[in-house]
Formats: structure tokens, C-alpha cells, sequence
């Protein structure tokens, strides 16, 4: 363990896989904590990757677990599941096109088919000045899978009948 501990009296957000935790006197990291440790080496090792090509947050710890500093509601547990510390990514708008050159980045750079590309899976963080769109779930549900939303065979949000990012194909 190192000297960060997990703010449990601030914000914190709760994935299907995953919790992110804010760190105690740091604005620009967290802690994402997974459900086993399996779970945990299996998000930092794609976020490792993804994040070569600032196409995710940057990681900051191996896999370990945190300690909690102590709570002014007096509710303290003593230590986190597994996880790993990360920047923080901000969330923001984001178009079809953005998300859909996102998951053709993480494909061409990483070898990778982002599938689980929604909104919340999305994010931004700071390089140069400019905001650059990030994938920020990096679990095994984001990258295992055979067809988009769409029944395309290829992830993003484009229409497997029009190729558009948004379209009125489906609309009856």
C-alpha cells in the first residue's frame, strides 16, 4: 500500500463493474475498485494500453487496495477492494462522430474493439491544453463482445444499414 488514502466523505461513482473513488487531497486522480483482483489486472492491463496512445486516462498504481481515511460521519471501513489509482477523466458532451473515432483509434493504435462506447463509457482529459476524448471503462464488458447496439459486427454508434451516425432507418 502507499500513502493515498480514499475520500469517503466526497463523491463517488458507482458502474456496473466498478466504483470510482476520490483521493483524499488530490482533484486530478481516483481510485477504481473492482469486484476481484482478476477484474481489477484485467482493466488496468487495457487501460495500460489505451492509455499509450492517450486513448484512456493515464494509470498511476499497479493493482493494490486502499486504505479509507477516516469519515466525519464516523463510517470508516478499513480497506477497499482491488483496484487501481488513475487520472480522472471529465465527462462532457460528446457527438457519434467523437465516440465513433474514438472506438476506430482504440482498433487501429490498440488492436482493441471498444463495444460498450456510451455516453457514461466516455470522458475527457487535458493534453496541451485541449480536451482529448477518452475511453474511461476499461473492464472486460467494454471490450468483449460480437456486435454493436446496431447488430453491426463492428463497434460504434454508426447504422449498420446507412452507416450515419444518427439516422431514422429503424424509426417505424
Amino acid at each position: 500500500m502507499n500513502d493515498y488514502l480514499i475520500n469517503n466523505d466526497d463523491w463517488f461513482h458507482e458502474g456496473g463493474s466498478a466504483q470510482l473513488y476520490p483521493i483524499l487531497n488530490y482533484d486530478s486522480i481516483g481510485f477504481k475498485e473492482f469486484s476481484s483482483k482478476k477484474k481489477a489486472e484485467y482493466a488496468r492491463k487495457v487501460q495500460l494500453k489505451l492509455s499509450k496512445f492517450d486513448l484512456a486516462p493515464k494509470v498511476l498504481s499497479k493493482t493494490i487496495k486502499l486504505k479509507y481515511a477516516q469519515s466525519v460521519e464516523g463510517w470508516n471501513p478499513e480497506i477497499s477492494g482491488w483496484g487501481f489509482v488513475t487520472e480522472l477523466a471529465q465527462h462532457g458532451t460528446v457527438s457519434y462522430r467523437q465516440i465513433q473515432n474514438l472506438v476506430d483509434k482504440i482498433w487501429s493504435k490498440a488492436a482493441l474493439k471498444f463495444w460498450d462506447c456510451h455516453y457514461s463509457n466516455i470522458g475527457y482529459i487535458k493534453r496541451k491544453g485541449k480536451p482529448k476524448v477518452v475511453c474511461i471503462d476499461t473492464g472486460k464488458e467494454s471490450f468483449d463482445g460480437y456486435a454493436n447496439a446496431w447488430s453491426n459486427p463492428d463497434p460504434g454508434p454508426k447504422c449498420c444499414y446507412c452507416l450515419k451516425y444518427e439516422c431514422n432507418c429503424t424509426d417505424y
